[in-house]
């Protein structure tokens, strides 16, 4: 059986393959052992979207679970209008946008077609500043790479990880005070 994968661990792997693991080391603990202010911050502005309550137009889902059985990735969808056919992933900041919230957000396309729902239209929206960035449909390199990232995902072993796994990005990240 494959290693289920959810979309926002794509992001998190291609920001620093340690924090995976770190990840995992976590669950199973309380929040305020690990989540910093962002985490918090994000998770508070995630509420309506999980709870589904983002808008009353029958159209657009949000929180929706989404599940591609081809890639073995799973999770919960920020928004999609099925009039405009438009999935949108909310971030709390876009500082620049990163190909971790490109794949991730590829992923979530791949898994809402697999369920009969085409995307045509493609946006990243940064709730701090209200701006929002269009991007592209995947093309089939996006799709290879993507299958590369989740292969990786799939056979990265903790033993593998040494130090420079752990670099500035890990050590800033949620998980540095496990950083070693």
């Amino acid at each position: 059986m494959e290693q289920y994968i959810t979309f926002s661990q794509i992001n998190d792997f291609l920001f620093s393959s340690a924090s995976l693991y770190l990840h995992g080391a976590h669950m199973g603990y309380a929040d305020a052992t690990y989540k910093q202010q962002p985490q918090v911050k994000g998770k508070l502005l995630h509420e309506n979207l999980d709870a589904g309550t983002y808008s009353t137009s029958r159209q657009v889902l949000s929180g929706l679970y989404a599940w591609s059985e081809a890639l073995q990735v799973g999770g919960r969808i920020d928004i999609y209008d099925a009039r405009t056919r438009h999935l949108i992933e909310r971030k709390t900041r876009i500082k620049a946008v990163y190909r971790g919230y490109v794949l991730q957000i590829y992923a979530q396309v791949y898994a809402l077609e697999e369920g009969g729902m085409p995307v045509e239209k493609i946006s990243l929206h940064s709730l701090e500043d209200n701006k929002r960035y269009r991007i592209p449909l995947p093309g089939a390199e996006d799709r290879k790479e993507l299958e590369e990232v989740l292969r990786a995902m799939r056979a990265l072993n903790a033993r593998d990880l040494v130090k420079r796994e752990v670099d500035a990005r890990g050590a800033r990240s949620i998980y540095g005070n496990l950083a070693w």
